[in-house]
């Protein structure tokens, strides 16, 4: 491995090449993929490669990594989206869905707000149609740097979901977004906190403020992320798409 120190010249050079457009390669959105975190619940045997990964700890799960059970991150974009499934573990597969969170394709179908399928019953049974809160977020270190994965590569722009047992921290969580700004520029810490169900103990995040980025040069391309996102809205919306057709989703979208 080439372990030259990066000199502040050489680090202009990858900045200025970043941005030139004349030599990018552009994919396709369905032919790339932004890695998924979630918080592991239950193992299942779909999980076999992650059973090395506690419950109740992050997982990243492109790269089968225990995160721990405190993650920091700076939010890039955010996207609500629907989706209802058929059938029963593991032969499930996606009838409706709605990529914005509010007009649905597929079986039903239609206005999501007055869709009953997206109701609680009276017993308490679950939705058929489940919310999902997508944040699309940069890992950070403790630092505040961007957290590096294996062979020390950042791991970049992934999609960190929230789901049913987590909703109420999560319109805590867009409360704090939307009251500070540049949104992102704050640094977040998701810790895990134990609650109990009929069903039996689970895991769910818990979202503090956890200081501002520091670093210009990182706060820059961080605007530039949140431009491009807004820019070209598929890359986001295939990440929903993907993560929805993962091969368990009736984990309520907790394992990976």
């Amino acid at each position: 491995m080439n372990s030259s120190v990066m000199t502040p010249e050489l680090a202009a050079l990858y900045a200025k090449f970043a941005d030139d457009p004349d030599t990018q390669i552009n994919f396709p959105a369905e032919v790339t993929r932004i890695p998924v975190i979630k918080l592991t619940q239950a193992q299942r045997p779909v999980d076999l490669s992650m059973r090395h990964i506690p419950n109740g700890h992050w997982a990243h799960c492109s790269y089968e990594v225990d995160l721990g059970v405190s993650l920091r991150v700076a939010v890039i974009d955010y996207r609500t989206s629907r989706v209802r499934f058929k059938g029963k573990y593991p032969g499930v597969s996606v009838v409706c869905r709605s990529l914005d969170g509010t007009r649905g394709i597929g079986d039903p179908g239609g206005d999501c707000a007055s869709c009953p399928l997206h109701q609680w019953a009276e017993d308490d049974t679950p939705p058929e149609c489940v919310a999902g809160l997508n944040y699309f977020v940069l890992p950070l270190d403790a630092d505040g740097n961007p957290l590096a994965g294996p062979n020390d590569n950042p791991y970049g722009l992934t999609l960190l979901r929230m789901q049913r047992s987590s909703f109420r921290e999560g319109r805590r969580w867009n409360d704090m977004i939307s009251k500070n700004t540049p949104h992102f520029a704050t640094i977040y810490r998701l810790d895990i906190t134990e609650a109990q169900s009929k069903a039996g103990p689970y895991f769910r995040p818990h979202v503090e403020i956890d200081g501002r980025i520091m670093d210009a040069f990182l706060l820059q391309r961080l605007h530039e992320s949140v431009k491009e996102c807004r820019k070209d809205t598929q890359p986001l919306q295939q990440a929903v798409k993907q993560a929805d057709d993962a091969p368990d989703p009736a984990a309520d979208f907790s394992t990976c």
